[in-house]
């Protein structure tokens, strides 16, 4: 309390002739106030570090001792103390190491980052905070990622790199989003205000001042609220707006005042004068100029210090006074050398403190080299050992290796013998269905030809040859997509159909699951259920339309087609047939290519028939179940 009433009364007989008596009693309870809130923050904070060390003297060597030293590291970081905030962040990050916990090693690294940068150690920071980014993205922690990735563009911010702090800052603040972290968003929507702001981007400055300032409101972070509502104030200040700067001003202040941020409160009373100093209030202008210069010379704050006499010598020689607007300038220049001066300091104090840290970190590695090479000496025979019956094992393993691969390769070529004998039967068995049916075709155009006219006959001709083609192109391959199998079905259905008079209908359904290009299946392997439905089936019905559907569906990842139609059956067909008549040769063959298929690929194609019968037992028809795996087109089939 001394401090401040000495640091008043010289600045009050300095000064005597400017403040008026209201004025001295503001100025005098805002020191107050600052103290005293000051006071209590700074009592709060011991409080806070003395709590967590006596946690980390009783905690064991895990992972909660890890947090509490990281958040030892925080405290000190509160206090300006950063010395001890990177020493507490390195212990922590050599037991995390020791324990191998890479989400602790990554958050250690981040909170040395965070040290670094506080320290103005921008080459450093980055270092820690991109090989910490690295691990949170290798264990996928996205808290982890959001945190790294604002603290990257903190320094790309301060080194003035605008461009790479923005790319860094949005990175956290999509993280942040996506995982609905509030206090994340309202940092890096404050941090990217700042950005905007030092590029000379007002709009989009407010803008995001603005996002910050809702979030905190919501959740209630008055720090951060103050804060934002200075900067919000300094927007519409550089923007001429003196109105809404002061409204935000004010806000901010009483806040300050609240939480006891001193050095917020100093800078902004500057920054109030000068804007009642722009508004030609020259009055107003020098109480709070006054207040800031009372503010900053308690702190020890060069920046406001400078700031507040610039300003008050421009107060000076606007108002015509132009002893004290020289005297104000050269209290001005002063502040700036001492500033430059404490600039360069702070420089060397770091640089020498990063060295003996440096030193005490180089020391504790060659005790651990140290602590190595007597652990590496003793295991040494073992490892000797251990070699020998490595050695022994890896012997044993190539001679048993050496006898498998023979075997193996027998039984290999033995199935490569075995796999060509049934792909040359297979080829031989899709060579036979090919005559087969052109031969019955063209007895259908016969027949055709005989019991109709010539123009329908013509007609018929040109859609059969149509089919051929198409017979004669897919059987060059050994599979074909299942739109070319269901257009030469519906060709061979249609010529059927006019044959005989249109004796039957017949539909062909594809399930909406299933896409006939990208399907792949053997041709002219459902034709010949097609072809015995309807001369077995369909042909010998009296007096009852004909009804053939042919449908293809996905079931259980196989490839199901279903012949189903209502002829007179199985058993009445075998009844009408001679003889001298046995099973058609296209059903034959078609039997035998399933069997060959299943045994050469080693798939299971199934073939169902099924014997319908109406409600009193009767025949009524026979449903032919083809089921097949479900190749995709680029795969391999038959």
């Amino acid at each position: 309390m001394k401090i401040i009433f000495s640091i008043f009364k010289s600045l009050m007989k300095r000064n005597r002739h400017r403040f008026n008596p209201a004025g001295k009693l503001l100025v005098l309870l805002c020191l107050l106030l600052s103290f005293c809130s000051s006071a209590q923050k700074q009592t709060t904070v011991s409080k806070a570090i003395d709590s967590i060390n006596a946690l980390i003297n009783s905690d064991k060597e895990d992972t909660i001792k890890i947090r509490h030293l990281n958040e030892q590291s925080k405290a000190y970081q509160t206090t300006g103390d950063l010395s001890k905030a990177v020493e507490s962040a390195y212990n922590a990050l050599g037991l995390a190491k020791k324990l191998g916990a890479k989400r602790h090693i990554a958050n250690s690294m981040n909170t040395i980052g965070a040290v670094y940068y506080l320290q103005g150690n921008y080459p450093r920071a980055l270092e820690m905070s991109f090989v910490a980014l690295s691990i949170y993205r290798e264990i996928d922690n996205n808290p982890g990622l959001a945190a790294a990735n604002d603290n990257i563009g903190n320094v790309y911010k301060e080194q003035g790199n605008y461009k790479k702090a923005l790319e860094y800052y949005l990175k956290a603040l999509a993280i942040d989003s996506e995982i609905g972290r509030k206090n994340g968003i309202a940092t890096v929507e404050g941090n990217i205000g700042i950005v905007y702001w030092n590029m000379g981007d007002y709009s989009n400055a407010l803008q995001h001042y603005n996002k910050a300032l809702l979030l905190d409101e919501e959740l209630k972070d008055k720090n951060s609220i103050s804060a934002d509502l200075a900067n919000i104030g300094n927007v519409y200040a550089q923007q001429g707006d003196e109105a809404k700067a002061l409204e935000n001003y004010t806000k901010a202040l009483s806040i300050y005042a609240e939480v006891g941020n001193k050095r917020g409160l100093a800078k902004l009373t500057g920054n109030v004068g000068e804007v009642y100093l722009n508004q030609k209030n020259y009055k107003d202008a020098k109480k709070y100029l006054n207040e800031s210069l009372l503010l900053s010379t308690r702190l020890g704050d060069l920046e406001s210090i400078k700031h507040d006499y610039q300003v008050l010598s421009r107060l000076s020689a606007e108002t015509k006074d132009w002893e004290m607007a020289y005297e104000y300038h050269v209290q001005f220049s002063i502040a700036q050398d001492s500033l430059v001066n404490k600039e360069s300091i702070g420089k060397f104090v770091q640089a020498e403190m990063n060295f003996e840290f440096e030193q005490k970190q180089t020391a504790e590695k060659a005790a651990q080299d140290k602590r190595d090479a007597i652990r590496n000496e003793e295991s040494k025979k073992q490892k000797i050992l251990i070699g020998l019956i490595g050695a022994l094992a890896v012997i044993v393993g190539f001679i048993a290796l050496f006898i498998f691969r023979s075997l193996k390769a027998v039984q290999k070529a033995r199935l490569i013998v075995e796999q060509q004998k049934g792909l040359m039967e297979l080829k031989a068995l899709r060579a036979q269905m090919n005559p087969h049916f052109i031969f019955n075709a063209i007895n259908s155009i016969q027949h055709f030809i005989l019991k109709n006219d010539p123009d329908a006959a013509q007609k018929h001709l040109t859609k059969f040859s149509k089919l051929i083609r198409k017979v004669l192109e897919n059987s060059k391959h050994e599979s074909i997509p299942l739109s070319e199998e269901l257009q030469m079905l519906e060709l061979y259905a249609e010529l059927e159909s006019v044959r005989f008079s249109s004796k039957f209908n017949y539909k062909f359904v594809v399930d909406s699951s299933i896409e006939p290009e990208k399907i792949l299946i053997s041709p002219l392997i459902v034709q010949p259920y097609v072809e015995n439905a309807i001369w077995h089936g369909l042909m010998h019905l009296k007096g009852v339309k004909g009804e053939l559907t042919v449908k293809f569906e996905k079931e259980n990842g196989m490839l199901k087609c279903t012949v189903d139609d209502n002829g007179i059956g199985r058993k009445s067909s075998n009844e009408m047939k001679s003889e001298a008549q046995h099973e058609p040769m296209g059903l034959s063959i078609t039997n035998e290519r399933v069997e060959v298929l299943n045994e050469v690929y080693g798939i299971n194609i199934r073939v169902n028939i099924i014997d319908k019968t109406d409600s009193e037992g009767k025949a009524s028809g026979t449903r032919v179940e083809l089921i097949m795996p479900l190749n995709l087109n680029g795969a391999t089939n038959a």
